[in-house]
Parts: structure tokens; C-alpha cells; sequence
């Protein structure tokens, strides 16, 4: 768990959705630090699902959420090399270089993350909805964010008249989109809650009280680390 925090708020409904999609192949476009990406490896790993998974990004960040050095690259490296050699795989490229390394129909789950304008998204979704495998579902992060450009949220409104759809308004928000027509019956029991207000919810409020829990500690974890960077500079100058 790292910061920034926002994704974090949703690593319980991460562990959920890979278990509950048992996916044979997990795509995420834009990493950063992998709060999301190494949240969805951890599940592959603690359920003993065969599972290949593989993060798309250039690792040197955009306007949204800034530009950053080769260091953050070597630190997930390192991570991922360390806990997930045997299934995940890192690729250093944008996103439009890389959808020739997989067949059409090959992906069951797939995170889009990457900019976050609406004709980025859009773009994105389009270019790789064709790798999608009949029992896809694709999940689009920070669809509660109206601001600096953030469109996301106004795509998400365009594949809601498509497709069947659900979402969380907490950490920034997140929408599931079920593309697949073989979408497995537990991930579209919880989609059939929207039609029982009550029962929805109760498995919102539930996802929302445990992501506020990972969010904060995503946060916390921020807080030691900066705390650390500053004793690290002291003891330079000592």
C-alpha cells in the first residue's frame, strides 16, 4: 500500500472482483506506484488463481498527475520482481504500443488509469475493447472527478447507456463496466443489487467503510515516508 491514497480506497473491492472473475488474463493501463496493479497481483496470488498479469505504462507520469523521475519505475520493478515473477510481467511502453502484444479477445479484466481527459479515455476504451474476452469487464478509475479537464466521469455517463454498469463514488471514484456477454453470475448478482436499493447499500456502505480504512492508511504510510526523506536529509548535512 503506498500513497497518494484515492486508489487505495478501493483495494477491497480489487481483492473482490479477482476473485469473484477468477480472470484468466488482468491488464492495468497506467500504474504510477501500484496501488492498484500489485493490489490486484496480491489477490491473484493469496486466492491460488492462474492467473497472467500485466501493467502498461511509461512511467513518466502526465499532466494530471505529474511528471516524475526513473526512480519510480526501479522502485515497482524491484517490487514486482521480488513478490510476482512467475505472472507479472511490467510494460514499458503507452498504451497504443502495446495492444499488439495481445490477441482479441484475450483479456478478462481490464483497469484503465491513464489520462484522464475525456477523449483520452474514450480512446483507450475503444482501442482495447476489442481484446476484451466474452466474459470482460472493465474498470475506469476517478469517475467522481469534475475538475482540471478530468473526463473520465463523462465517458463513464456514454458507457452507461451501453453497457451494464455499477459504481463507487468514494476515493475518487470508480466504475465497473460488465462488456462480456458471459459475465460470471457472482459479479452480476452485485450488479442486480442497484434493482434492491437497500441491498445495494449495504454492499456500497460496506466497499466504502473498508476503502476509508486503506485509504487513510495509504496516507499515513505517505506521512512516514516523507517523515524518513527529511531525516535522510538531515543526516547529509550532518
Amino acid at each position: 500500500m503506498t500513497y497518494p491514497g484515492p486508489w487505495a480506497g478501493h483495494i477491497p473491492f480489487a481483492y473482490w472482483v479477482v476473485n469473484a472473475l477468477k480472470p484468466s488474463t488482468i491488464v492495468e493501463l497506467g500504474t504510477f506506484r501500484g496501488n492498484s496493479y500489485f493490489n490486484f497481483c496480491h489477490a491473484v496470488q493469496n486466492f491460488g488463481l492462474n492467473t497472467k498479469t500485466y501493467a502498461v505504462d511509461t512511467w513518466e507520469g502526465d499532466e494530471h498527475g505529474g511528471f516524475y523521475g526513473g526512480h519510480i519505475f526501479r522502485e515497482v520493478d524491484a517490487y514486482n520482481s521480488n513478490h510476482f515473477p512467475d505472472f507479472s510481467t511490467l510494460i514499458r511502453s503507452t498504451f497504443d504500443e502495446a495492444l499488439d502484444g495481445f490477441a482479441d479477445g484475450s483479456i478478462d479484466l481490464l483497469h484503465i488509469d491513464g489520462f484522464h481527459t475525456y477523449e483520452a479515455v474514450k480512446n483507450d476504451f475503444e482501442k482495447w475493447r476489442p481484446k476484451l474476452s466474452d466474459r470482460g469487464v472493465v474498470i475506469l478509475h476517478d469517475t467522481s472527478v469534475i475538475k482540471n479537464n478530468f473526463g473520465v466521469w463523462r465517458f463513464f455517463e456514454d458507457l452507461k447507456h451501453q453497457y451494464p454498469c455499477f459504481w463507487f463514488t468514494h476515493s475518487n471514484g470508480l466504475g465497473v463496466v460488465l462488456v462480456g456477454k458471459n459475465i460470471p453470475e457472482e459479479v452480476l448478482a452485485l450488479n442486480a443489487l442497484q434493482a434492491d436499493n437497500s441491498l445495494w447499500m449495504q454492499a456500497f456502505s460496506a466497499f466504502s467503510r473498508l476503502g476509508r480504512l486503506c485509504e487513510n492508511e495509504a496516507d499515513a504510510q505517505g506521512r512516514i515516508d516523507a517523515d524518513f526523506s527529511h531525516l535522510r536529509q538531515f543526516r547529509v548535512i550532518l
